[in-house]
């Protein structure tokens, strides 16, 4: 018998194959009239467009920029990027968000890595510090600022993130990097490229290590390992293959314990397989069919004592131990399969299309409170459109149906019109939304674990949190006012931008009376709150390249115009700021400097203010050794005035490192 999701799927996908069907005979030779140099983004509408005629506001970071900076994690490029935040919970807990309003696990923040979601379906976040991607392997990524719902569906909330991997064709050899820094950080990776009967390949593998903060506990280990290759079948057809899988695990500080308590040692495991095929007769005429399954498993159980009084912050019951068995063992799963075709119907418009299933799932007794696999089906039909009725105007249009079976239907837009008033000069007006559907977690949890009091004979049940079943989904509109220009003449490039974003059913926690609950009374319930927080936020992005050998860059924004519950709770840094200069000479030595500014704000989940003034410096040097590329660096992170990041007992200092790495 055929189920009702089932039938969903089906009906959902009738519509979409028509659409692909019928767009496909008018398929146009005329090429764009952009000129070929032109710096080219594919993320905003999944169609390849100079940065000019995007759709949405976006951050370009290339392979060089990556290098120079120094970056030693994403979530460090990311603040090279205008309103991003990025925080430590742990060392080996990394968060980033866009313009605040967020927690530490964060679902409003979409990552794509060669096409394949990578947030997680288990608490919607991204595991910043448990990828399956080495630095090393990065060619570019791509930042929209702004909701892309319409592009990429689920998550696509406040920004989306994609990320490029570099193509195996592009180098031949290997490549060898290692680098070690204060309290005992440390990374080897080792990267090699070929090819074989028409078959390109890279293969990475990575190991890391940190004991993170100088006064916490908070040991960090990583070791990665990659996969990528491309069989390049005839001159219009490729099929790709690659696979990661990475294993990682940090300590992780209870906040309700004594000092010094720790819950069980994190053993993370996050790993992926990929397949596409692509047929792709030119730039505007291609279609491609991928699947991909990732899967992470957390590992994390123990008995362990917490003093009574500290827990319940009652001193009567100072110095009585309270016995706790923790097995928050979890494993969630996701199955994907995409459907894309891009077509130029006339020397005006082309279009985007496609289709998609997905088949998410979560196992947990500790969050679920059962032995049970809980699932989420996913149908989602895309379409972009790009519609040029004169050279000077330029109407973008996307469009999302989603269908799951925790949210049912719903239709998500996005639109802009975009006036180029001179060559490579643009102002744009644009409208979009997104959404974020509730998790399992927020939907089904039921988060209950029992300790027992040995000193007074006692059992103890905690119902920590609860789900809700009715909950809706997050919405954010977003309404913009951008401008950009390139002076490819100059070298130079700029971008501005003014938005009012209205966040609106923003999924929260709240304590209420549990009466089943023995050890407070009281467990932690999700809802939608009522009110609609709203801000404003301008932006200013400027790269200038005055010399072949010279490289600067600045990006800052501004938030202002809050709510009252927003301006309360300081979860939006009012400033942001980061500053970039990099310098190349002949003899193969480079300098590179960064600065990196946040005025206070609070992360969602803590009461402390965070705040940033950190100033990075490089010097490296390569040398050419028999065909051998050689080159060693020395970096130091330095953080004038006040600091603080995430939480206050994070003591920040300066660090150091040094590094090698061996081209051949």
């Amino acid at each position: 018998m055929v189920t009702l999701i089932q039938r969903t799927w089906i009906f959902s996908l009738l519509p979409a194959w028509l659409c692909m069907t019928l767009v496909t005979p008018a398929q146009s030779q005329t090429q764009p009239w952009y000129e070929d140099d032109m710096p080219v983004v594919i993320s905003p509408s999944r169609l390849r467009q100079p940065i000019t005629e995007a759709p949405t506001a976006i951050t370009v970071l290339d392979r060089e920029l990556i290098e120079q900076s120094g970056a030693r994690s994403i979530v460090d490029l990311l603040l090279l990027v205008p309103g991003f935040q990025v925080g430590r919970l742990l060392h080996g807990f990394p968060v980033a968000t866009y313009h605040g309003q967020s927690s530490r696990y964060n679902p409003q923040i979409q990552l794509i890595i060669d096409g394949r979601p990578a947030y997680i379906p288990l608490y919607g976040g991204i595991p910043w510090g448990d990828l399956p991607i080495s630095l090393t392997d990065i060619e570019r990524i791509e930042v929209v600022r702004s909701p892309n719902a319409a592009t990429f569906g689920p998550n696509s909330y406040f920004a989306v993130i994609s990320i490029t991997t570099t193509p195996a064709a592009s180098h031949r050899g290997w490549v060898f990097k290692t680098e070690a820094g204060g309290n005992e950080v440390g990374k080897a990776t080792l990267s090699g490229s070929g090819s074989t009967n028409k078959i390109d390949y890279r293969i990475t593998v990575e190991a890391a290590h940190s004991e993170g903060y100088d006064n916490l506990p908070d040991t960090e280990r990583d070791k990665r390992a990659t996969l990528y290759s491309s069989w390049q079948i005839n001159n219009t057809e490729k099929l790709e293959f690659d696979a990661g899988f990475t294993r990682s695990g940090y300590f992780e500080i209870n906040s309700v314990a004594t000092r010094g308590d720790l819950t069980p040692y994190r053993d993370i495991r996050n790993g992926f397989t990929r397949i596409n095929w692509e047929r792709a007769s030119s730039s505007e005429s291609s279609d491609s069919l991928s699947y991909h399954y990732s899967r992470f498993s957390m590992n994390e159980a123990g008995l362990f004592e917490y003093d009574l009084g500290e827990t319940l912050r009652n001193p009567q019951f100072t110095g009585i131990n309270l016995e706790v068995a923790l097995n928050r063992d979890v494993v969630s799963a996701r199955h994907e399969i995409e459907f894309e075709r891009t077509r130029r119907l006339n020397n005006k418009h082309r279009i985007n299309t496609g289709a998609a299933l997905r088949y998410d799932s979560v196992e947990g007794a500790y969050i679920f409170n059962d032995n049970k696999q809980h699932k989420i089906y996913t149908s989602r039909l895309f379409f972009n459109s790009e519609y040029s009725p004169s050279r000077q105007f330029i109407l973008n249009t996307g469009l999302m149906f989603e269908n799951n079976t925790i949210r049912d239907s719903t239709l998500l837009p996005r639109l802009a019109a975009i006036y180029q008033y001179q060559p490579n000069k643009s102002f744009r007006l644009s409208y979009s939304r997104g959404e974020r559907t509730p998790l399992l977690l927020e939907t089904e949890g039921n988060v209950t674990t029992t300790g027992t009091v040995p000193a007074l004979e006692l059992s103890l049940t905690d119902t920590a949190l609860i789900g809700t079943k009715d909950l809706q989904p997050e919405t954010i509109d977003v309404y913009e006012l951008g401008y950009t220009s390139v002076l490819q003449n100059t070298n130079l490039r700029f971008d501005a931008k003014i938005a009012r974003q209205i966040v609106s059913k923003k999924i929260k926690n709240s304590s209420q009376e549990f009466p089943t609950d023995t050890f407070n009374g009281t467990t932690r319930v999700y809802d939608n709150e009522g009110f609609s927080a709203k801000m404003t936020n301008l932006e200013f992005q400027i790269e200038f390249n005055p010399k072949q050998n010279v490289r600067l860059r600045g990006a800052y924004s501004h938030s202002f115009d809050f709510d009252a519950e927003l301006s309360n709770r300081k979860l939006t840094p009012e400033n942001t700021l980061s500053l970039f200069g990099s310098i190349r000479y002949e003899n193969g030595v480079s300098l590179s400097a960064e600065y990196y500014h946040s005025s206070d704000w609070i992360w969602d989940d803590v009461a402390d203010t965070s705040r940033m003034n950190r100033l990075d410096l490089r010097l490296a040097r390569t040398l050419d050794v028999g065909g051998t590329d050689f080159n060693i660096f020395f970096q130091t992170q330095q953080f004038p005035g006040k600091n603080l990041d995430y939480l206050a007992r994070n003591k920040i200092k300066n660090a150091y490192f040094a590094g090698l790495s061996v081209n051949w």
